[in-house]
């Protein structure tokens, strides 16, 4: 739900999904699919980062999405194991 508080000015709220498999929460993330999807019209967002989101969207919602640690998975291996020594 967008709540327009002046011309091109909107109040967007953060979003959650709870599944079975999946609880997960996304809080500023979705500003930025705003944009994305304005440039780039699409089914599958990767949003890179520390904490990866993966968001599956149609025309005109967030379906699903999910977190995955990989960046920061990526600076512990390298930084305190023997993969980065």
């Amino acid at each position: 739900q967008l709540t327009s508080v002046g011309d091109n000015i909107w109040i967007i709220p953060g979003l959650c999904v709870s599944h079975d498999d999946n609880h997960n929460v996304m809080r500023g993330e979705e500003t930025q699919l705003i944009g994305a999807r304005a440039l780039a019209p699409s089914s599958l967002y990767v949003m890179p980062g520390t904490h990866c989101k993966w968001v599956q969207a149609d025309s005109q919602q967030i379906n699903d999405f999910r977190t995955v640690m990989t960046g920061e998975l990526h600076h512990l291996l390298l930084n305190h194991s023997l993969i980065g020594a």
